[in-house]
């Protein structure tokens, strides 16, 4: 019988954006909250951007699958 193996801790992944975003600085002043807030709208239009086309893409998917199925049930229908 073979032995088990011992669960082990899974150390977090960190994705270049969040290693990014965790090196990062505190700001010291007024203006450098203000560059820190611009920074991040522009994150925030960027990630919204990429949902917008993420939702696209899933709809075109979804469209592509109900054509398959659609094909592949009027083929069945066509066979009997």
């Amino acid at each position: 019988m073979a032995a088990k193996k011992k669960p082990t801790a899974k150390k977090p992944v960190q994705t270049p954006r969040v290693a990014a975003v965790a090196s990062v600085r505190e700001p010291r002043d007024v203006t450098g909250w203000r560059a820190e807030c611009e920074r991040l709208k522009s994150e925030l239009d960027d990630a919204r951007a990429q949902i917008v086309e993420l939702r696209a893409r899933q709809d075109h998917v979804l469209n592509r699958i109900d054509w398959v199925l659609d094909s592949l049930d009027s083929l069945a229908d066509n066979a009997t």
